[in-house]
């Protein structure tokens, strides 16, 4: 008797047979078609130009502001444009975003978050913005970012995998691919400017929600 494990992250997607999920470095099974798309997005040897991410029709960028680091990000497209009745390939988001970790610079591109995720994110800083979140942590199905909750009213954001500094597949000091954001007023922005966004992205398919 074959026994199937699930991974389950905050943007509640389950694997499933034909989407393996690996936690240190996950990698999505694509349609024959988006192959050699999706390779381009992934690969860490062309690094993309160091610029500000677009403000998409006049919408803010989602902005993290610590000292002397900060992260601007924001969400470019569905994964999978075409793709409107998978609750798994038809919610993938691609998110761009720039880092700078005090002076270290660097840009990624890559289909990180989901539609699921991305709420779940923005419900999470605004619950942080307002006190001692009821969980200390937001972490995905991919590994590529990481929010945590710090017990001196700080937020840690680190970054992994194709959301890394070039290099990061090899021993790289956690200081080098995170940093603190004070928690103020400014996370609840940050949900607003992501919730924004959200709205030229809205769920598709069926419900990807466990049990539901």
């Amino acid at each position: 008797m074959k026994i199937l494990s699930a991974f389950c992250g905050a943007d509640g997607l389950v694997s499933k047979p034909g989407h393996r999920r690996l936690a240190a470095c996950a990698h999505r099974r694509l349609p024959s078609h988006d192959l050699q798309r999706d390779r381009r997005v992934h690969d860490r040897n062309q690094p993309y130009p160091m610029r500000e991410p677009d403000e998409p029709n006049g919408l803010q960028v989602v902005a993290f502001q610590g000292r002397r680091s900060s992260l601007k990000m924001v969400i470019k497209q569905y994964q999978f444009p075409d793709i409107e009745d998978d609750a798994w390939d038809s919610n993938w988001l691609v998110v761009e975003g720039r880092v700078d970790i005090k002076g270290r610079k660097w840009t990624f591109r890559d289909p990180c978050l989901t539609t699921i995720g991305a709420e779940h994110l923005a419900d999470w800083l605004e619950e942080v913005s307002q006190g001692e979140p009821s969980t200390i942590d937001c972490i995905f199905t991919e590994p590529n970012l990481e929010f945590r909750y710090q017990k001196n009213r700080q937020l840690r954001i680190r970054f992994a995998v194709e959301s890394g500094p070039p290099g990061c597949d090899t021993a790289v000091q956690w200081n080098e691919r995170s940093f603190l954001v004070p928690v103020s007023f400014a996370l609840a922005t940050a949900a607003r400017q992501l919730r924004q966004q959200l709205g030229r992205f809205p769920p598709r398919g069926p419900s990807p929600r466990p049990g539901r």
